[in-house]
């Protein structure tokens, strides 16, 4: 079977850099950053977390999370704990603040989101959900 080889560069990338983008500009009114939204997000459904865990999750460098989650708590969105378990390690949960932030970037994120598929039928999305989850998978 012969393809064109053009699925990142030309699909997958310029549409990850608008939805960025303008999930970037849905997020800025509420003085969130789409990598602080990421992590508000996972820490909603996960629950808390270590740093080290964050990272691995978003598969994102530990400096780029460290300097996020540093600005996150400067924000007050989340909370450093000392581990029960082990005093050298911190844990990361939201705090009240970001709870509440956090239903309101959910909201105009999937605003976005709605925009982003507006006409694409359900079997079309879960197909494209599927080859670019295994798309990522292939190259991790």
């Amino acid at each position: 079977m012969s393809r064109e080889h053009d699925f990142l560069t030309r699909v997958v990338l310029p549409a990850a850099r608008i939805a960025t983008r303008e999930i970037a500009a849905a997020l800025a009114p509420l003085g969130l950053a789409p990598a602080q939204f990421a992590m508000l997000d996972l820490l909603g459904r996960e629950g808390d977390m270590r740093p080290a865990q964050i990272a691995r999750r978003l598969d994102i460098e530990t400096s780029t999370t460290t300097n996020t989650l540093s600005r996150t708590e400067r924000d007050g969105w989340i909370e450093r704990r000392t581990d029960p378990n082990n005093s050298r390690m911190v844990t990361i949960s939201l705090s009240p603040k970001g709870r509440a932030i956090l239903t309101d970037a959910r909201t105009v994120v999937q605003i976005v989101e709605d925009k982003a598929v507006n006409g694409a039928d359900e079997a079309d999305l879960k197909t494209t959900k599927a080859v670019l989850i295994k798309a990522m998978g292939n190259l991790k």
